[in-house]
């Protein structure tokens, strides 16, 4: 990938994150029961948004890369124990997803258990 390839995919999947935070806060909200949404750390909310933005909106990006990727950013800029947090909500969320019909993923090696082709 080019940077310009790079550079519109961050702003489409920001911009769609934006738009779309108070659905992605209530997928957040449903799998962390025992939290108070307002004291999740910012850096966490911001990457479980993304991810899950992806999950619903990305279609070419298969959910456990998205999991993978919010681990790490996860290990860089935030707490050590937030990887495990977010690896839970995010499986949680996935799970309910998939069993909604609401994942749709196409193409090569995008198909995993549970999803529905567009």
């Amino acid at each position: 990938q080019n940077t310009d390839e790079v550079v519109q995919f961050t702003r489409s999947i920001i911009e769609k994150t934006f738009e779309i935070r108070g659905e992605l806060d209530e997928l957040i909200k449903s799998r962390s029961k025992n939290w108070e949404f307002d004291r999740i750390a910012l850096i966490d909310k911001i990457v479980l948004r993304i991810a899950i933005c992806e999950f619903l909106h990305f279609w070419d990006v298969p959910p456990k890369v998205s999991i993978d990727e919010a681990i790490e950013l996860s290990k860089l800029y935030s707490t050590q124990k937030s990887r495990i947090f977010i690896n839970g909500i995010l499986d949680g969320v996935l799970s309910d997803l998939q069993k909604d019909g609401q994942i749709i993923k196409t193409g090569r090696g995008l198909r995993d258990k549970g999803t529905k082709k567009k």
